[in-house]
């Protein structure tokens, strides 16, 4: 278990010696669950739509819903925040959030990673980009928002599809996000990760924040919600 800040509503600990693969656990959900109500009050049918590329999922909408704001001021005073940067080693500054429902049955999203090389050519992001995911409400290992494959990060085979083959091989060694009610999961984008089929009638429900260690400009320091995060704190 890493150091944890007296004032954290988070332990925190690495998964298998990764800094930059780290699962949360809450200490104290009552503290948490005011802040956590108000933002599910946002997961309103007129607030949503569907991502058609994202398997069904319904993602809120809108930066005039105040998701940034709940969201910065649940990262800074739930500590979060503070054990993210003492685990990467170095400040970090957000892109966006996305709140996330999906309700069953949908299929599984494939196996990728979010930064990558295929054939020579830089696959997303030209920056570290990490993602770290909140869960709103309890789930199982079937129902959980993200599977890592934590063994590839640093294999680069510079071909999309050779990468996607090996990372199927490995899936049976993949890493399920704790599913304990706002437990939280960060990964570095470079791991091999996919989301599970959900069956009927389960529901997930989760704040997905993304960042990355370096002010530039995909992750200027003045945006909205980096704006917000300092304000906060």
């Amino acid at each position: 278990m890493l150091n944890q800040n007296v004032d954290s509503l988070y332990s925190c600990s690495k998964i298998r010696g990764h800094c930059d693969l780290l699962t949360f656990h809450c200490l104290d959900q009552t503290r948490i669950k005011a802040d956590i109500d108000r933002i599910l009050a946002l997961f309103t049918p007129e607030n949503m739509s569907i991502e058609s590329k994202d398997r069904g999922a319904k993602k809120v909408t809108g930066m005039d819903l105040g998701a940034n704001e709940l969201v910065a001021k649940l990262l800074v005073q739930s500590g979060l925040k503070s054990q993210l940067i003492e685990s990467l080693g170095q400040n970090i500054f957000f892109k966006n959030v996305m709140l996330l429902e999906t309700i069953g049955p949908t299929p599984q999203l494939h196996l990728h990673r979010d930064r990558y090389h295929s054939f020579g050519k830089q696959v997303g992001p030209t920056v570290p980009v990490y993602k770290l995911v909140i869960l709103l409400e309890a789930s199982c290992n079937n129902n959980s928002l993200t599977r890592v494959i934590p063994y590839l990060k640093n294999q680069d085979f510079n071909n999309r599809w050779i990468d996607y083959i090996i990372g199927k091989c490995l899936t049976i060694f993949a890493v399920t996000a704790p599913n304990e009610k706002y437990s939280a999961f960060l990964f570095n984008g470079r791991y091999p990760h996919y989301r599970p089929k959900l069956d009927i009638g389960m529901r997930r429900v989760a704040i997905v924040s993304i960042f990355a260690p370096d002010n530039n400009l995909d992750y200027p320091e003045q945006s909205e919600l980096n704006i917000l995060v300092k304000g906060n704190s």
